[in-house]
């Protein structure tokens, strides 16, 4: 059995939106001074790896903690993709696969721009079409390896709407999906728990 982290290490070199705070881990104690270390830990809801809720774009929607547990664990397929524009002729190839599982992980190779300023700019994006298209098979979330589902310069961030408007969650910053080599596998994504959660860094896992 092999377990493969889909997570982004979360520290000070993080990617983020402009005029969105970088982590910031500070020690408040220490072993040798008081005789236990304490970390201090800031950062915002969508920091690195994450998964997205209704309420991050839609006034009054669910928050995360409003979610079953069982919707952020199940069976996924990945699409291998490296086209700037993600369209439904993509999707169609691992049509078959999408019939069975739970969530889409699409592994774009952008991933290898973390940290860097080109992770910001240009990455690959869904199509609206592509959006509306994965409302014919029962997934919980779509997690891609960029910083967004939305493109780049993005306005209205249709793709997150239409994907919470069928009750699919956006997981953004995932890692590693160049590892994974079965086209069915088993995968966990755990949001932290916290009141009116907008978003929350996940420690995402594939179980092959």
């Amino acid at each position: 059995m092999d377990i493969i982290d889909l997570t982004h290490l979360i520290d000070e070199n993080v990617s983020v939106y402009d005029k969105i705070e970088i982590p910031y881990i500070s020690e408040l104690t220490n072993v040798e001074k008081e005789g236990f270390k304490v970390s201090s830990i800031h950062m915002v809801s969508h920091t690195a790896t994450h998964v997205d809720a209704p309420s991050h774009m839609i006034k009054d929607a669910l928050s995360l903690e409003n979610f079953n547990l069982e919707y952020f664990l199940g069976k996924a397929t990945i699409l291998n993709v490296s086209s700037e524009v993600i369209d439904i002729e993509h999707l169609k190839t691992i049509e078959v696969y999408l019939n069975e599982v739970n969530f889409l992980l699409i592994n774009t190779g952008w991933s290898k721009f973390w940290g860097t300023p080109k992770y910001l700019m240009n990455y690959p994006a869904l199509t609206k079409d592509a959006a509306k298209y994965l409302s014919n098979f029962k997934l919980r979330a779509v997690g891609m390896d960029t910083i967004s589902v939305d493109r780049y310069d993005s306005k209205d961030f249709n793709i997150h709407k239409i994907l919470f408007n069928q009750n699919m969650l956006p997981i953004e910053n995932l890692a590693n999906l160049n590892r994974i080599n079965k086209n069915i596998f088993d995968f966990i994504c755990l949001p932290l728990k916290y009141k009116n959660s907008d978003g929350a860094p996940v420690r995402a896992i594939a179980q092959l």
